[in-house]
């Protein structure tokens, strides 16, 4: 009987281990997906983040020349 429960054991770690080997693969594919989500991704959204920001700057950059050129003409 104590054989018995041990041989069960064994099995049940066997089962365990194969699992854990599994979901450690999945583990491993998820990784590179999100390596190269940040890779490719991050990047591009970075770039856009930047360029909004630069974009907005020069916006206001140049109404500020504007009002001070017909600020300037005023005078």
């Amino acid at each position: 009987d104590y054989n018995n429960v041990l041989r069960l054991l064994e099995e049940k770690q066997d089962e365990l281990s194969q699992t854990m080997l599994l979901i450690f693969n999945d583990y491993k594919l998820v990784i590179a997906g999100f390596t190269v989500l940040l890779v490719f991704i991050f990047p591009l959204i970075l770039l856009l983040i930047f360029g909004l920001i630069i974009w907005f700057y020069k916006k206001s950059c140049l109404r500020k020349i504007r009002r001070l050129m017909s600020d300037a003409k005023r005078y």
